[in-house]
Protein backbone atom coordinates (compact mmCIF):
# COMPACT_ATOMS: atom_id res chain seq x y z
CA UNK A 1 0.00 0.00 0.00
CA UNK A 2 1.15 3.52 -0.73
CA UNK A 3 2.67 5.07 2.42
CA UNK A 4 0.59 8.28 1.78
CA UNK A 5 -2.51 6.17 1.31
CA UNK A 6 -1.55 4.26 4.59
CA UNK A 7 -1.09 7.21 6.67
CA UNK A 8 -4.95 8.27 5.90
CA UNK A 9 -6.79 4.60 6.38
CA UNK A 10 -4.32 4.92 9.94
CA UNK A 11 -6.09 8.58 10.58
CA UNK A 12 -9.50 7.60 9.60
CA UNK A 13 -9.08 3.98 11.96
CA UNK A 14 -8.19 6.93 14.86
CA UNK A 15 -10.76 9.08 14.54
CA UNK A 16 -13.29 5.74 13.67
CA UNK A 17 -12.30 3.74 16.67
CA UNK A 18 -11.74 0.79 14.07
CA UNK A 19 -8.55 -1.21 13.01
CA UNK A 20 -7.29 -0.69 9.68
CA UNK A 21 -8.23 -4.70 9.51
CA UNK A 22 -11.94 -3.43 9.41
CA UNK A 23 -11.47 -0.10 7.58
CA UNK A 24 -10.22 -2.18 4.79
CA UNK A 25 -13.02 -4.78 5.31
CA UNK A 26 -15.82 -2.59 5.35
CA UNK A 27 -13.98 -0.22 1.79
CA UNK A 28 -13.86 -3.55 0.05
CA UNK A 29 -17.27 -4.41 0.97
CA UNK A 30 -18.80 -0.88 0.27
CA UNK A 31 -16.83 -1.49 -3.67
CA UNK A 32 -18.11 -5.08 -4.09
CA UNK A 33 -21.76 -4.44 -3.58
CA UNK A 34 -21.72 -2.16 -6.29
CA UNK A 35 -20.88 -5.51 -8.65
CA UNK A 36 -23.22 -7.63 -10.26
CA UNK A 37 -23.06 -11.58 -8.62
CA UNK A 38 -22.46 -9.93 -5.34
CA UNK A 39 -21.38 -12.19 -2.56
CA UNK A 40 -19.83 -15.05 -1.02
CA UNK A 41 -21.23 -18.56 -1.22
CA UNK A 42 -19.78 -21.83 0.50
CA UNK A 43 -18.78 -24.48 -1.36
CA UNK A 44 -17.98 -27.96 -0.51
CA UNK A 45 -15.03 -30.32 -1.53
CA UNK A 46 -15.04 -30.79 -4.54
CA UNK A 47 -12.82 -34.13 -5.09
CA UNK A 48 -11.99 -36.68 -2.84
CA UNK A 49 -8.77 -36.79 -0.67
CA UNK A 50 -6.39 -38.37 -2.40
CA UNK A 51 -3.76 -38.44 0.10
CA UNK A 52 -3.62 -40.95 3.21
CA UNK A 53 -0.94 -39.24 5.11
CA UNK A 54 -2.00 -38.86 9.08
CA UNK A 55 -4.21 -35.76 9.62
CA UNK A 56 -1.23 -33.07 11.00
CA UNK A 57 0.41 -33.59 7.77
CA UNK A 58 -3.01 -33.61 5.43
CA UNK A 59 -3.29 -29.79 4.69
CA UNK A 60 -3.48 -28.00 0.85
CA UNK A 61 -0.90 -26.10 1.57
CA UNK A 62 1.76 -28.07 1.78
CA UNK A 63 5.39 -25.76 1.11
CA UNK A 64 3.07 -21.85 2.42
Amino acid sequence: MDDDLTRRVDQECVVRQISRSDWINEACTRQLRKLSGYGIYPCGQSSPIIDDSPLPQRHNIQNY
